[in-house]
């Protein structure tokens, strides 16, 4: 009688994970083994619930040899705006800096890397920036098995069924909002990156080794740090980190070419050149992206002094 019923027991738990398995197998939410194509919106529904995962598994299979890394910033260079096409924008919505330089490694294990943009804001360089998803998706995509058999990618599967049979349309995204109120949240938001700030010694040193291994290995290495509107950048004054922040930029300065766009201009001081404090209009972005291309250096004073001396 124990026996059946062990074996009862053993044929259940069995069937459990042989269904968990063939349903992430043949869904493939992030398209890890991309053998079947059930037309499924993955971009919509999977892309957004983790967009390392996503990235990483959708430079895996199609590795560009000129990558752009950053936040959610880094992600308004598109690719379509580049004159190359071999070019692939592996930056993540809420991105850290330990991610951009995790992803930096993770991409050239991949593909012989020739060009990368580095966006860095100043709210990103900070110590306590910490959290890194891209190892938790690196951890996927190295361990099938984990991927096969996770809850989480069982959810995804599901959401992206229940989607496709039932023709829904699935929204991740913040409710709108009055847009006065959401630049008001915006500002408020940023309060979080300056109260708390620490020197990002240890992620300044790999930096250092990105820099070095691109020099090396003929890496054409550019540093973006993004425009900001300048209520953003009064934020830096009010918290008394000035200090801090020409710290941050002579560190860029150290690393390779910056383009620094963070300063007063005809376009910062201008909110109709923004969606947010944060997120700059596509006008802006294809101006950016001409001076990267056709290198119309914007250095802050000390960038402009070592590259007038090298």
């Amino acid at each position: 009688m124990y026996r059946r019923h062990l074996l009862l027991n053993l044929i259940l738990v069995s069937s459990f994970f042989m269904v968990i398995f063939g349903l992430n197998f043949i869904v493939d939410p992030y398209n890890y083994n991309n053998i079947f194509d059930f037309n499924l919106d993955k971009k919509s529904i999977s892309y957004k619930k983790h967009y390392r995962l996503y990235k990483m598994i959708e430079f895996k299979n199609n590795p560009k040899s000129s990558i752009i890394l950053g936040d959610s910033r880094g992600g308004l260079l598109k690719e379509s705006n580049f004159i190359e096409k071999d070019i692939y924008n592996f930056s993540y919505g809420g991105g850290s800096l330990s991610e951009v330089i995790d992803t930096f490694w993770f991409a050239d294990k991949h593909r012989k890397i020739k060009k990368v943009i580095l966006t860095i804001p100043f709210s990103m360089y900070n110590e306590y920036e910490y959290m890194n998803l891209t190892k938790e998706a690196q951890d996927f995509i190295n361990k099938p098995y984990k991927y096969y058999f996770s809850i989480f990618i069982t959810k995804i599967s599901i959401i992206n069924l229940y989607a496709k049979v039932f023709n829904k349309e699935i929204n991740f995204e913040a409710p709108n909002i009055n847009k006065q109120q959401f630049w008001k949240q915006q500002l408020n938001t940023a309060n979080r990156f300056y109260t708390k700030y620490k020197y990002p010694e240890y992620l300044f040193n790999e930096l250092k080794k990105i820099s070095l291994y691109s020099n090396k290995n003929n890496i054409e290495l550019k540093i973006l740090i993004p425009p900001a509107y300048i209520k953003l950048q009064d934020k830096i004054n009010e918290f008394n980190l000035n200090n801090e922040y020409v710290n941050y930029k002579n560190d860029l300065c150290s690393l390779g070419k910056v383009y620094d766009f963070d300063y007063k201009t005809d376009i910062t001081l201008n909110r109709d050149n923004f969606n947010d404090p944060f997120h700059w209009k596509d006008e802006v972005t294809k101006s950016i992206i001409n001076d990267l291309i056709y290198n119309k250096y914007v250095f802050s004073k000390k960038c402009l002094d070592k590259n007038n001396k090298s």
